[in-house]
C-alpha cells in the first residue's frame, strides 16, 4: 500500500509545475528503490549528480546530447563561426 501512494505522490509532484526537478528526482529514486528498480535507481542518481566521469557520449540519454555551432558576431560581417 505505501508503493502506491508513492507513486500517487509522485505523479502528482510531476503534474505541478511549481514542483523543483530536485525534489521530483528524489521522490521518484525513493518510488525505485521501494520497487527494488536498480537500473532507475543509477539513471536517477546520474540525472540529479551530473554525468561526470568516465561516462562515453554512447551511455548518455539521446535529450543530453547537444548539437549546434558556435558564433560570434562581427560588426562588420554579422554572426562568424568560430572554429576550434
Amino acid at each position: 500500500m505505501v508503493q502506491s501512494s508513492l507513486v500517487l505522490e509522485l505523479q502528482q509532484m510531476a503534474s505541478d509545475p511549481t514542483v523543483p526537478v530536485s525534489a521530483l528526482l528524489l521522490k521518484a529514486k525513493m518510488v525505485a528503490v521501494k520497487l527494488g528498480l536498480r537500473d532507475m535507481v543509477s539513471q536517477l542518481d546520474r540525472e540529479s549528480g551530473g554525468y561526470s566521469g568516465e561516462i562515453k557520449t554512447a551511455e548518455l540519454p539521446q535529450y543530453r546530447w547537444r548539437h549546434g555551432s558556435l558564433k560570434f558576431h562581427n560588426p562588420h560581417h554579422g554572426l562568424c563561426p568560430i572554429v576550434i
